[in-house]
């Protein structure tokens, strides 16, 4: 499965953005603007929270964990 998804950030310009199943987990990268060793994989935690880890690439190419953002699904009244 891939999944494709155009966002405009903040700064008002266009991403493309690429994801799908790696070794299960969805793993999701930015194709426009073009950001080489940069990714990130989503995670879920339980029933109700999951996690996104980005990762850049160091000098030798290996993934690197940079930042990890918790979720946590609220109820809408």
């Amino acid at each position: 499965m891939r999944l494709k998804a155009r966002v405009s950030t903040a700064g008002h310009q266009v991403q493309d953005l690429r994801a799908e199943l790696k070794d299960g987990q969805l793993t999701m990268w930015q194709v426009y603007p073009e950001r080489p060793g940069w990714k990130a994989v989503f995670e879920q935690i339980d029933e109700n929270r999951w996690a996104r880890v980005s990762y850049q690439q160091d000098e030798e190419g290996a993934w690197q964990p940079q930042f990890r953002l918790e979720a946590t699904r609220a109820p809408c009244n």
